[in-house]
Formats: C-alpha cells, sequence, structure tokens
C-alpha cells in the first residue's frame, strides 16, 4: 500500500504523526509524509523507512491570528500541489490529514476525486484552538469563519475525532459514511 500522511506540523516534534508513519512503514507499507520543516532541514529526508517531505519552512514567531491563518493557507497551498503531483506519479493508495486545520483536507482534493479515502484526523477543534492561541474574541469574523469550516470533514471519508472535543465538531460526522 502507498500511503501519504499531511500535517501541519514538525515531523519530529509529532509523536502522532511518527507512530502513524512507523507503523505502515513497518507493515511494509510505502508511505510519504508531507509536513513543514526548519530553516536548517533537508526538504527531503528518510526515517526508518518513511519518506518526509518539507514543503514549507516555518518560524513559530505569529503574532496574530490572521498571519497564522495566512501561513496555514500557503501550507494548504503548497501540499494540495505536491501532493496532487506526487499522486499522478504514486497513485496513493490512502491520504491521512491531521488537523490542525481541519481545513487541510482539502489538500487532498484531487487525490479524493480519482477515489483515494480520505481520513481525517482532528486532535483539537480548530475555532476553540485559534481562539485560545490568540486570545481573539469567539465572535470574531475568524473565530466564526473557522467553525464553518470545521464541516469540511465531509470531504474525507473517515473522521477520527478526540471525544474530548466540543460538541459542536460532532456536526462533522454527517460526513461519514455508515460503513466507515
Amino acid at each position: 500500500m502507498k500511503a501519504c500522511l499531511l500535517a501541519y506540523k514538525f515531523y519530529e516534534c509529532s509523536p502522532s504523526l511518527m507512530q502513524f508513519a512507523c507503523t505502515f512503514a513497518e507493515q511494509g507499507d510505502e508511505v510519504d509524509v508531507i509536513c513543514l520543516g526548519r530553516e536548517n532541514q533537508p526538504t527531503f529526508a528518510r526515517y526508518n523507512g518513511v519518506s518526509v517531505y518539507r514543503v514549507q519552512r516555518r518560524v513559530t514567531d505569529e503574532r496574530s491570528s490572521l498571519s497564522y491563518l495566512l501561513r496555514t493557507l500557503r501550507f494548504l497551498f503548497r501540499a494540495a500541489v505536491f501532493l496532487s503531483k506526487r499522486h499522478l506519479h504514486r497513485h496513493y493508495d490512502l491520504i491521512h490529514v491531521q488537523n490542525v486545520p481541519d481545513f487541510l483536507v482539502f489538500a487532498a482534493f484531487l487525490p479524493r476525486i480519482f477515489g483515494v479515502p480520505v481520513i481525517l484526523d482532528v486532535h483539537d477543534a480548530v475555532p476553540e484552538f485559534y481562539a485560545s492561541k490568540f486570545v481573539d474574541d469567539r465572535g470574531s469574523l475568524i473565530f466564526n469563519l473557522l467553525v464553518i469550516v470545521t464541516t469540511t470533514a465531509s470531504l474525507s471519508d473517515c473522521l477520527s475525532r478526540n471525544p474530548e472535543l466540543p460538541s459542536r465538531s460532532r456536526r462533522c460526522h454527517r460526513g461519514i459514511r455508515p460503513s466507515s
């Protein structure tokens, strides 16, 4: 099987991402990870059978929710282009997207059109995450847009959700097929 894991995270700093990737690799699957990179890291590396592609450098110096949002949108665009090109050459069998943000699932749009199953692995409720990170008013435009965007899980075939999340995130369950 050929799997691709996508996350707006540093590979080496995300135990859950590393665990998923290594589990695939240990089973003999080919696994690519598309993620963030630091300034001193190469854009490609291989760890224990896992191919790690760092499509965007990140310095964690965001001072506002808007700058953070713009960086995540830039990553979404870069990841979508990279993932689409890789899929056309490799033909992935599975795409696994870890949130934050939920809308990162849109990077898998082209493979999804070709019938590739997409899993959205929800670890945090995005609107509340942004509100806590930037102490934004829950009535702000960005917060309300993020509440709307969390419904993007309907693009995925399967939703893995942390049971401790606020009830609002349960709306995402509408997009899951009963057989999933």
